[in-house]
């Protein structure tokens, strides 16, 4: 499998996974322009997606704007990630 994602009714991309052979080939944008037009078909009025820092630049490219960063901790290990926003309308 090189990728998948995960978008939920509410307009939540849960999960976006693309192998890290493929990478720079422009799969992870295939999926995600894949997911933008679902969502457009669907009548959801936005995306949101809470992008690591290696994966903001790729939501960047198709439009998404970013909300705010959050810092938090995972079982002890300080972590971040960036909440992005794109309209659909």
């Amino acid at each position: 499998m090189i990728g998948f994602d995960n978008v939920e009714a509410n307009g939540h991309i849960a999960l976006l996974y693309c192998h890290s052979d493929a990478a720079g080939t422009g799969v992870a944008s295939g999926i995600v322009a894949a997911l933008i037009d679902h969502a457009q078909v669907a009548g959801m009025p936005d995306l949101h997606v809470e992008a690591s820092k290696l994966a903001r630049g790729l939501f960047e490219r198709h439009g998404f704007t970013l909300a705010h960063r959050r810092d938090f901790s995972l079982n002890g290990m300080p972590i971040d990630n960036h909440r992005m926003i794109r309209s659909l309308w």
